[in-house]
């Protein structure tokens, strides 16, 4: 797959840890995409990072809509 859809830096990726997201994030990155993992359970995602090329990630719920300003602050910082 190639094209305009692929066309950017960095991915924020919700669910990260696991099953779909996991998956992408190993897909980007197999395309030297950056990625950023984003999930609730911090042990997770520290896995998932360590597998991931020390992949940066975030605990965040995005269930939590209040949370998400900040954390959109500290990305695209």
């Amino acid at each position: 797959m190639t094209g305009k859809i692929l066309d950017f830096e960095c991915a924020v990726i919700t669910g990260g840890a696991g099953g779909l997201g996991y998956a992408m994030a190993e897909y980007f990155l197999s395309l030297n995409k950056k990625v950023i993992l984003v999930g609730r359970t911090e042990s997770k995602l520290i896995e998932a990072s360590k597998k991931l090329s020390n992949a940066p990630y975030y605990v965040l719920d995005t269930g939590s809509v209040e949370d998400i300003p900040a954390f959109t602050k500290k990305v695209l910082s």
